[in-house]
């Protein structure tokens, strides 16, 4: 009698074992199977902003020597072209999503007269569904527009690391973000 209680014990454990990595992990997984980073770059920062209403957002900041151009080419082989974050090509962007109902209504077709960023793109209410690969020249666009490079949507404060990071980027090279939405628990 003693062995099946056991057994059963154990049998739950399992269960709950196996049920909290298909809730906790198994998601984050997904997304980051297509996350694709080239080599030579350099992390420059790795943050994750929880907002409540059970949404925040990861968001990893790297730094290539390579051009815009090269690391695009680098990048066909993984993802779909980039296209121009706002109408002055401050910033090229793509969205791949491992489940279309993680975009945005008119993510594949979005309005290229406005700003495209992880908002516009993606929707908070799937998370880990969608990502966004940001590429900024910083030979062209320095300092980098706050609209892309805001880790909250909005423009980074002097209080946190993000700033001081933005503030000491080279003037040259190409900075590359990747964010997707996480769930806030």
């Amino acid at each position: 009698m003693l062995k099946k209680i056991l057994i059963a014990l154990l049998l739950i454990a399992v269960i709950i074992f196996v049920g909290c990595f298909a809730v906790f992990y198994l998601p984050e997984l997904l997304i980051k199977n297509i996350i694709h980073i080239p080599p030579d770059v350099k992390l420059m920062y790795d943050t994750e902003k929880r907002y409540g209403a059970d949404a925040g957002t990861r968001n990893v900041y790297y730094l290539s020597d390579k051009s815009i151009d090269d690391l695009s080419n680098w990048y066909k082989d993984f993802y779909p072209p980039f296209r121009s974050g706002t109408p002055q090509k401050a910033w090229l962007i793509m969205v791949k999503a491992t489940d279309d109902k993680g975009l945005q209504p008119n993510a594949l077709n979005p309005d290229i007269s406005k700003s495209l960023i992880h908002e516009s793109l993606c929707n908070y209410q799937f998370p880990y569904t969608c990502l966004t690969v940001a590429m900024v020249d910083l030979s062209v666009h320095y300092p980098p527009s706050d609209y892309i490079t805001s880790d909250n949507g909005f423009a980074p404060q002097s209080d946190i690391p993000l700033y001081t990071l933005l503030e000491a980027l080279p003037k040259s090279g190409t900075l590359i973000i990747y964010r997707y939405y996480v769930t806030d628990w």
